[in-house]
């Protein structure tokens, strides 16, 4: 079945927040991506299939391990605006 305007990102984001599927992580968000490169790629930003091939080592972890590194890259640029 398919839905116009309802793609891969929509479909992860809602079993992540419905379920509590935190086995899976949306690679395409930029919130994703933001964090991921600037903690693994020297902050060059790196496109979804780059995350989604690199978030598959965390197994069955990486849905809490994305929204980890979203959180302390927010805490990061919070502090930094701060200065």
């Amino acid at each position: 079945m398919k839905f116009k305007g309802i793609g891969m990102w929509s479909a992860e984001l809602i079993l992540i927040t419905t379920s509590g599927r935190m086995n899976l992580c949306v690679p395409d968000d930029l919130g994703s991506r933001k964090s991921v490169s600037h903690f693994y790629f020297d902050g060059q930003l790196q496109y979804g299939d780059v995350v989604r091939e690199f978030r598959e080592k965390w197994g069955e972890f990486k849905g809490w391990i994305i929204y980890y590194l979203i959180c302390a890259h927010n805490m990061e640029i919070e502090r930094v605006l701060k200065k």
